[in-house]
């Protein structure tokens, strides 16, 4: 079993999610990785077995969700989530209380989109409260394109408590979800030339995040940019999950640009950010006003590669979980 180093916990692993890194990793060996074999998975739940030196912030037993670095760490398997005991950093980690089941926390849990909306290097739009009251409606947009993802339903979640006026994109079969999470106008992206028509008439919109990341997406928010002529409204810079460089068929037009989601948790410009969010979550979850893409346990650790199957061929309105101790 691994050893929680100073500042870092053991964690009893009850739920952690697959992801689209995951299997960009499994598939493409897109990241560069030092340790092989290694374990998949960053955002794990479940129940502190062991602390390390220095750790004040949990105790044994204490229930908490959060991520690990396995990607900082380029594969080191400590810190691979699915498994039964993974080791987290102290950094990292939100306590969700007594209540709430590890696989909502870790569905609700992802600090992506918080990154993205509020990080003063990417959209850097007006921190939400860390109260169950939302910040009063301020009149500035946010389009978030593909936002029944699981990262696009957080992300209408915290825009809308936030205060801002959220347009999102989705299947028809999502529509419902998204307005349950606060989205003001939900469209079908399906029907892109009607949905692009609606979205014109809104009006100038203020923040663009992408949380799909490919070429469809990015190219139908370009689309929405563009009056009837084809020429463009106004400019635009839309944050993504995904570096353009791997979008070989990508062209946009001048004035619409992208910018590519690098946060990271150690570097001691984003402590204070970190804390934040850290707070904002843990209030968030143990109150249950923040929410997601519905959690779906599909299985114990045999169903891994399953689960990268299906996060591959693509999920939206639910987060893919796996139970490691279910048989």
């Amino acid at each position: 079993m691994w050893e929680a180093g100073e500042k870092q916990v053991l964690l009893q692993v009850e739920a952690a999610a697959i992801t689209p890194a995951d299997t960009y990793l499994v598939k493409r060996a897109i990241f560069k990785l030092e340790h092989y074999p290694t374990i998949i998975s960053s955002v794990p739940a479940g129940i502190v077995r062991a602390v390390g030196p220095g750790v004040s912030k949990v105790k044994v037993g204490d229930r908490i969700v959060t991520s690990t670095n396995i990607w900082p760490s380029k594969g080191n398997p400590k810190f691979g989530s699915q498994q039964r005991y993974v080791v987290a950093d102290e950094l990292e980690i939100t306590p969700i209380g007594e209540t709430l089941d590890f696989p909502a926390a870790v569905a609700s849990s992802f600090a992506t989109p918080i990154q993205a909306l509020f990080h003063p290097s990417m959209l850097n739009m007006t921190r939400p409260p860390s109260t169950a009251t939302p910040a009063p409606a301020n009149g500035k947009k946010i389009l978030i394109w593909g936002a029944s993802s699981a990262m696009g339903c957080l992300a209408v979640s915290h825009a809308k408590h936030a205060g801002y006026t959220v347009i999102a994109t989705c299947s028809p079969n999502n529509i419902e979800l998204l307005q349950s999470l606060g989205a003001d106008h939900v469209f079908d992206r399906l029907d892109i030339d009607n949905t692009v028509q609606k979205i014109r008439a809104l009006g100038d919109i203020h923040y663009f995040f992408d949380p799909v990341s490919k070429v469809e997406s990015l190219h139908g928010i370009a689309k929405a940019l563009e009056d009837e002529n084809g020429k463009l409204r106004q400019t635009a810079e839309i944050v993504t999950l995904v570096p353009s460089s791997w979008l070989t068929d990508l062209k946009l037009p001048e004035g619409v640009t992208t910018k590519f989601l690098l946060f990271r948790n150690q570097a001691p410009e984003n402590q204070e950010f970190v804390e934040w969010y850290s707070g904002y979550l843990e209030s968030g979850l143990k109150g249950g006003w923040i929410r997601g893409a519905r959690p779906t346990v599909i299985g114990g650790l045999d169903k891994v590669s399953e689960g990268v199957e299906m996060v591959s061929n693509g999920v939206s309105g639910q987060r893919i979980i796996i139970a490691p101790w279910k048989e």
